[in-house]
């Protein structure tokens, strides 16, 4: 999927916008899962295991932790590599979910010292919407104006079905996806969190629905402030209080925000202002809690790892020398690994041979980056699998940013190895 990513790199070099680039954190470890990317931002799930030691890599740009559970003992406090806000809990006295908002962040290294796994969320920011938004909403959420979703059923009723429960005391068909589609986009979900960006138009009022389970806000600028005019109408007046109204950022920060919330009983939200509504809501189906500390190893499970061969370490360090190559833009050097009968299959379905994949490299700078990588050996050849990321800068000074689902072949002559074939196929949204 091809997203462009224009304010951080507006009016900087294209070399210098790779540098940027390349200091947005990127998944290090098999803690480390990415569950929805966008242009905007970047879902990222963070388990650490008991006894892990690990180099959390530096943040170029604001986010937000969010988690439904106590952390353990840990060998470096958050904010040891940047600062962090203070912790917003939801009201009525609940511990869970919270969320703190941090800013950049240096890279630093944690052991888990205590006896359950650390595990939360973390949204990243590759756009800061802030004291912009006004003036590029359009731009920013323009499919967002055309792509309107419609509800298949009618609209729900109090007969619709039996209450969810006490905190809830609704029938699910008053859930936001379903009642009111038209501001609601589902972006992520599995049992655990469901990640909802939110979009209310100027003059928009939403279907009357309302949100089930205990959330996180992600709000950089687009939501709760008081540029966005907003009205609220509750279906029963006894609704009780969801949030606090004020959330949490980081020190020396005015974007982005978090809040932690209780259910959200029925309601509807209209925009009487000129600007839209915009934010990210990631809603908890399941709450691990204090749980963790006794079901932290069923509920997260830590990997098995089999170690690498020795011909399996081979062929990582020979693409490792493949990737430096094309970000360094080092025509020699990139030649080195590829075998001279190599072909390239892009995403667009063009073939490169050795020759006309290298010119390309070298004539349009990128950073390239690789997954965790499957490498299965027969013989004297290879097959090695797993997600590739291209970022590359366009004439406008933007970055376009595509993950594929990438394919190599290598095979070994006269003991040594070089890449045969790869062939890239864009990955598309779950």
């Amino acid at each position: 999927m091809s997203k462009k990513i224009s304010a951080p790199v507006t009016g900087i070099s294209a070399s210098l916008a790779l540098m940027a680039l390349a200091a947005v954190a990127q998944p290090v470890s098999a803690g480390e899962k990415v569950l929805y990317e966008d242009a905007h931002a970047r879902l990222v799930e963070v388990t650490h295991w008991p006894g892990d030691k690990v180099t959390m890599a530096p943040l170029a740009l604001p986010s937000i932790i969010a988690s439904d559970a106590p952390w353990p003992e840990l060998s470096a406090p958050p904010g040891t590599g940047g600062l962090v806000s203070g912790t917003h809990l939801p009201p009525g006295g609940k511990s869970y979910p919270w969320c703190q908002t941090q800013a950049e962040q240096k890279a630093y290294d944690v052991t888990v010292k205590g006896n359950f796994p650390q595990h939360y969320y973390r949204l990243e920011y590759k756009r800061i919407d802030g004291d912009g938004f006004a003036a590029n909403w359009r731009t920013w959420y323009a499919s967002m104006m055309q792509d309107i979703p419609k509800m298949l059923n009618p609209p729900p009723t109090m007969q619709s079905g039996a209450p969810l429960s006490a905190d809830w005391p609704f029938p699910t068909a008053y859930a936001a996806v379903a009642a009111a589609p038209a501001n609601h986009y589902l972006r992520y979900q599995d049992s655990h969190v469901e990640l909802l960006e939110v979009f209310i138009r100027p003059g928009e009022k939403e279907n009357l629905h309302g949100h089930p389970y205990s959330s996180v806000y992600f709000d950089d600028g687009g939501g709760f402030y008081p540029v966005i005019e907003t009205t609220n109408e509750y279906m029963r007046p006894d609704s009780p209080g969801f949030r606090d109204t004020k959330g949490q950022v980081a020190p020396g920060l005015k974007y982005p925000t978090c809040y932690s919330a209780n259910p959200q009983w029925v309601h509807s939200v209209t925009v009487t202002g000129q600007l839209p509504q915009h934010f990210y809501r990631m809603q908890f189906i399941r709450m691990d809690g204090d749980e963790i500390k006794t079901r932290g190893a069923a509920l997260y499970p830590k990997p098995v790892v089999a170690p690498l061969t020795a011909v399996q370490r081979q062929l990582q360090e020979l693409e490792q020398k493949r990737l430096t190559a094309m970000n360094t833009g080092d025509a020699k050097a990139l030649g080195a690994v590829l075998a001279d009968d190599y072909t390239h299959v892009h995403g667009t379905g063009h073939i490169d041979d050795k020759a006309g994949f290298i010119k390309a490299v070298v004539e349009r700078p990128r950073e390239t980056t690789r997954g965790p990588l499957n490498i299965s050996v027969f013989g004297d050849t290879a097959v090695i699998r797993g997600e590739q990321t291209n970022r590359m800068v366009n004439a406008d000074k933007s970055v376009t940013a595509t993950t594929y689902v990438a394919t190599q072949v290598a095979r070994r002559e006269k003991g040594t190895w070089k890449f045969l074939t790869m062939q890239a196929t864009i990955k598309t949204a779950n």
